[in-house]
């Protein structure tokens, strides 16, 4: 089986399931008569831009970018950034620590907001990596983030 008919399926599977997490996604394409790894499953994912979203009754799911409820939620982006542990910066990165599977959305919220000063950032399942531009400091981004996200702590190194 090719990798555009895994994706296909992959798909599929996305708008016609409640899918979690990979295991759960990897099953599913056993069921439609597809093996593929952990790592190729990654890299779909990532090649289909999935996004994973927090839903409060039901946990986390995984959905396609024209989903609805990726629409949904984009227009009701959060103030506040539930789930987030703490925020350090050092130089020109910032380290957001959170409670699993929550750095993504946090991630997704953040780049949503398309703030100039920060670069990008890259998310894990429970740390974000912000890379801020150069000459920006860590000062202003606190301040930016605090302003756009109310309650969250910030600690600053050297």
């Amino acid at each position: 089986m090719d990798r555009l008919s895994r994706q296909e399926v992959i798909m599929l599977i996305l708008r016609d399931q409640w899918i979690r997490n990979q295991e759960e996604l990897q099953k599913a394409l056993e069921n439609k008569g597809f093996e593929a790894t952990q790592a190729t499953l990654s890299r779909d994912l990532r090649q289909l831009h999935v996004m994973k979203i927090m839903d409060p009754v039901r946990g986390s799911r995984y959905i396609l970018p024209e989903d609805k409820d990726m629409r949904e939620a984009m227009n009701r982006l959060p103030d506040h950034m539930d789930g987030v542990l703490s925020i350090e910066f050092s130089g020109q990165f910032g380290v957001i620590r959170t409670l699993p599977g929550f750095a993504n959305g946090i991630a997704f919220t953040i780049d949503y907001q398309q703030i100039p000063e920060i670069m990008g950032t890259i998310a894990g399942d429970d740390t974000i990596l912000i890379i801020l531009k150069e000459g920006v400091s860590k000062n202003l981004i606190a301040g930016i983030l605090s302003s756009r996200f109310p309650g969250i702590s910030y600690k600053l190194i050297g």
